[in-house]
């Protein structure tokens, strides 16, 4: 058990006597007072001040749940009582599986620990890309009774495993009737990922459900892609997965077969490419061995100040310009993945558009008193989660003097079924951040919406649009049903007011 704190307390009376972290081989010193009744305990979490630094605690979601959140019982491992006598002596602990050969039948003692060895590994990984870095504080809950069932997090209802950005929170499965996760690593090392994207670097990302032959929202697919990739990295790795009581699954992300979605939209593709931007093998184009350290430099640097969403683009025009002697090689990766040569963090000229609606270019551009753009939103690749591609639409623009400006959204196609309309929405982005409160400008009025940005500051933004008559991960609908179009088109303008 490396990186943990382990301590020498009293029995009775249940006082520290001494405490240190153990070693990168597991191994601890104590000193305590001659003749003292002792146990020595190791609590799950990983414990660094200074430089560098990072605070995680392992904890039960479903135990005292009267207790907030980050105050649930950290879980410990106890040695027996000992009397520590009059010389020195050696001291060994195990967390033991509870697996007796057909079931769980003891307690899960290696489950906290199997999890902590991961986020040790993770914080290790971050540290040899950055001597420096400051990790906030994560806490990973992990539970007997966290199910796939969808509920109540006291009971442990979690529904899967995934990170939750609000509380800077992750949440494991550890059902053993059904799907438990403490030993799959990869799928540990992946919600890490999030943490490390939303501390260190930026994610855009929607959230919600995805696979691998899906074609996501942009967004989504670079986070998910992400994950995996880091996943693969910290475990040194590229072989993924996942099991499962009755079944399991897994990939490599060196030779995943996207079966025709290869693309900007893909998280298979996006693993791909990180992947063999890090690794060492030589294979399909790939001929970079960049390691984490350029990596981490982008995803901790551009790709965290980008105008754009973040998204595949953002990062690789980001590695291309820290990076101009490799731009040919990096082009030469991403062709294997569908993708056109990349030209900026827009991704224009990306001629990679798989749907019936066109959906590039990705980021369309408005101008002030340039009159409307039309773009599209399509439910095409969606099945219900609300965050596939084409969902939601990109336009950017920039104001080169401080003023108030007037986002105006009409929408060209009105749906033609007696008591549906159409509600498109937007959100107004300034490197990832809103710049209004949703609620202000979601009317809900049929078939337009606008807003007025009172003094504005110069810059670049994105906005965000989306048809709420359609099914999406923010839950918007503009009537009790959800439209039966398929696409919604709309005018955008932009002017001074």
């Amino acid at each position: 058990i490396r990186g943990a704190t382990v301590q020498a307390i009293s029995s009775p009376g249940n006082t520290v006597l001494d405490e240190t972290v153990a070693s990168a081989g597991g191994t601890f010193a104590l000193d305590v007072p001659s003749q003292t009744d002792v146990f020595i305990r190791v609590r799950a979490e990983l414990k660094q001040a200074g430089s560098p630094s990072w605070d995680v605690e392992v904890r039960d979601n479903t135990s005292e749940t009267a207790l907030p959140l980050g105050e649930r019982p950290l879980y410990v491992l106890d040695g027996p009582v000992f009397n520590s006598g009059v010389a020195d002596s050696s001291r060994d602990l195990l967390a033991a599986t509870g697996w007796t050969g057909s079931a769980y039948t003891e307690p899960r003692a290696a489950a906290p620990f199997s999890v902590l060895d991961v986020m040790y590994r993770a914080t290790q990984f971050a540290a040899g890309a950055d001597p420096t870095v400051s990790i906030d504080p994560l806490d990973v809950f992990w539970s007997v009774n966290n199910t796939p069932a969808v509920g109540s997090i006291e009971l442990g209802e979690i529904g899967t495993s995934f990170y939750r950005r609000d509380a800077r929170s992750l949440f494991l499965l550890g059902d053993a009737a059904l799907d438990t996760e403490e030993f799959d690593t990869h799928v540990v090392a992946h919600e890490w990922g999030h943490h490390f994207e939303e501390v260190l670097s930026r994610a855009d990302s929607p959230g919600g459900s995805h696979t691998l032959d899906a074609r996501l929202d942009a967004r989504l697919a670079f986070g998910e892609g992400w994950g995996n990739a880091v996943g693969a990295m910290v475990m040194d790795d590229p072989v993924y997965f996942d099991t499962f009581v009755a079944d399991s699954f897994g990939f490599s992300l060196e030779s995943y077969d996207t079966a025709g979605m290869a693309g900007w939209y893909n998280e298979a593709s996006v693993q791909s490419i990180l992947w063999d931007l890090y690794d060492s093998a030589a294979d399909d184009g790939d001929t970079l061995s960049l390691g984490f350290g350029p990596i981490y430099d982008i995803l901790t640097g551009s790709q965290r100040a980008t105008p754009a969403v973040t998204s595949v683009f953002s990062f690789l025009e980001g590695l291309k310009t820290a990076r101009p002697a490799d731009a040919a090689a990096i082009d030469a990766l991403v062709s294997d993945e569908n993708l056109d040569a990349i030209d900026n963090i827009w991704g224009d000229g990306e001629t990679n558009d798989p749907g019936v609606t066109d959906l590039t270019p990705i980021h369309a551009e408005l101008f002030v008193g340039g009159g409307p753009v039309n773009v599209c939103t399509t439910r095409e690749f969606d099945g219900g989660d609300g965050n596939r591609l084409g969902i939601f639409r990109y336009l950017r623009f920039t104001v080169g003097t401080a003023g108030n400006y007037r986002i105006a959204v009409t929408t060209t196609n009105p749906p033609a079924t007696a008591g549906q309309f159409s509600d498109p929405d937007f959100f107004v982005l300034d490197e990832g951040q809103l710049v209004l409160e949703p609620d202000l400008y979601l009317t809900g009025a049929a078939n337009s919406e606008s807003v007025d940005l009172i003094a504005l500051p110069a810059g670049t933004y994105v906005i965000e649009l989306l048809e709420a008559g359609f099914p999406n991960v923010y839950g918007y609908f503009s009537s009790s049903d959800p439209l039966s179009q398929t696409e919604m088109c709309f005018d955008v303008s932009l002017t001074q007011i």
